[in-house]
C-alpha cells in the first residue's frame, strides 16, 4: 500500500554552531568589507536552516492513504518533537507493508526524519532503504519528474499537472499557527496524493 507523506520544519535553537563558518573571498582586503560579507552570509546560512539537515527540527507530520482522511499531527505550543516521531513510528507499525511516497522526500523529509529520529533516541518501527533510482520501497515523485540531477517545487509541478496548489509557503512555517501547520501540511500531501495518480501508468 502507499503511504502518501510530508513534514515541516523550522530552524533548531542553537544549531548555528554546526553551520560551516562563512570566510570572504580572497581579493577582499579591506577589514570592514570582509565583516559585512562574513555576516551577511551567516544571515543567508541562518535564514535556510529550516531546510537544513543539520539544523532543522520537525514541528508537523502529515500522512494518507490512497483514499480517505488524511491525518497530521503537530508539535503545537508546547510538544516533543521526540513525541511527535514516536507517535509517528507508532501509527507506521499498525499500517503494515507500505511504500512510501513523497515529493523530494528522497532527498528532505526521509534523511530528515531518519536524523532526528536517531539524535532523538526513537527507534523507527520500520526500516526503509532509499536507493537512488529506484521506486521501491521509497517513491521520490520529484526525482521521476525531473530526473535525478533536477529540482523544481511542488506548486510548479501542481500548476503544469492542473491539480489544486498546496495553501501556503512552507517558507513561513516558523510564523504560522499549529493549525495553519496542519492545514499547510494537509494539502501538500493532497497534492502529492493527487500527483501520485497523475503519473500513474507512465513514470510509476
Amino acid at each position: 500500500m502507499e503511504l502518501f507523506l510530508d513534514i515541516e520544519t523550522i530552524a533548531r535553537p542553537g544549531a548555528e554552531v554546526l553551520l560551516p563558518e562563512p570566510s570572504a573571498p580572497s581579493n577582499y582586503k579591506d577589514e570592514a568589507k570582509i565583516q559585512a560579507y562574513i555576516e551577511e552570509a551567516r544571515a543567508k546560512q541562518q535564514e535556510k536552516m529550516a531546510l537544513d539537515k543539520r539544523a532543522c527540527e520537525i514541528v508537523t507530520i502529515g500522512w494518507a492513504a490512497p483514499s480517505g482522511a488524511i491525518h497530521c499531527e503537530d508539535r503545537g505550543a508546547r510538544g516533543s518533537e521526540a513525541d511527535l516521531l514516536g507517535r509517528f513510528w507508532w501509527t507506521i507499525d499498525t499500517i503494515g507493508p507500505i511504500q512510501l511516497v513523497g515529493f523530494n522526500i528522497y532527498n528532505f523529509d526521509l534523511p530528515i526524519i531518519m536524523r532526528r529520529s536517531c539524535l532523538l533516541g526513537v527507534k523507527p518501527t520500520v526500516q526503509w532503504r532509499a536507493r537512488k533510482y529506484q521506486q521501491e520501497p521509497v517513491l521520490d515523485l520529484m526525482q521521476e519528474w525531473v530526473g535525478w540531477d533536477g529540482f523544481c517545487s511542488l506548486k510548479d509541478v501542481c500548476r503544469e499537472c492542473g491539480i489544486p496548489e498546496p495553501e501556503g509557503d512552507g517558507a513561513d512555517v516558523a510564523t504560522m499557527t499549529p493549525e495553519e501547520r496542519i492545514a499547510h501540511c494537509k494539502s501538500d500531501v493532497e497534492a502529492v496524493r493527487a500527483l501520485y495518480y497523475k503519473g500513474k501508468g507512465w513514470y510509476w
